[in-house]
């Protein structure tokens, strides 16, 4: 997998394609929430690393940045975890407590909207914390001794 680099400034006279500027109070006010957003880039250089062997590392710049709500945010992070899933073959993680109302997770099986899609799930984050589910305890992971 290549690493990708992201320029994230506008121009001045680009502004209009930076919709992030619409929600703009909503992020100082409330900077944990996440957003859901659609963006569109562009490559706009690599770089050739000669040390390694000529490794290239492209940097990608914003062309234009909508931020999404309502069913629009449900239905892209949906295509999101899709495209998660067969990128990687894993299941998206769920949702956060920081993502608010921005999107919900898909239902679980059989359409009950309180089983997430997860393996070993325990209900949706906020479940959890408004003390709705009793979490588990985690998994214990044994690393390798050195």
């Amino acid at each position: 997998m290549t690493a990708v680099k992201i320029q994230g400034t506008f121009k001045k006279d680009e502004r209009e394609y930076n919709g992030l500027e619409s929600i703009g109070d909503e992020l100082i006010n409330s900077p944990l929430v996440r957003h859901v957003v659609v963006a569109v880039i562009e490559t706009v250089t690599y770089e050739v690393n000669v040390r390694d062997g000529g490794t290239k590392t492209p940097k990608v710049r914003l062309v234009s940045v909508e931020p999404l709500q309502g069913d629009a945010a449900v239905h892209a992070t949906k295509l999101r975890d899709e495209a998660y899933h067969e990128r990687t073959g894993q299941i998206a993680p769920p949702p956060t407590l920081f993502d608010g109302d921005q999107a919900e997770p898909p239902p679980g099986p059989e359409g009950d909207p309180t089983a997430g899609p997860w393996p070993g799930d325990q209900g949706y984050p906020g479940e959890v914390a408004a003390g709705l589910v009793e979490p588990e305890a985690p998994p214990v992971r044994q690393g390798k001794r050195r």
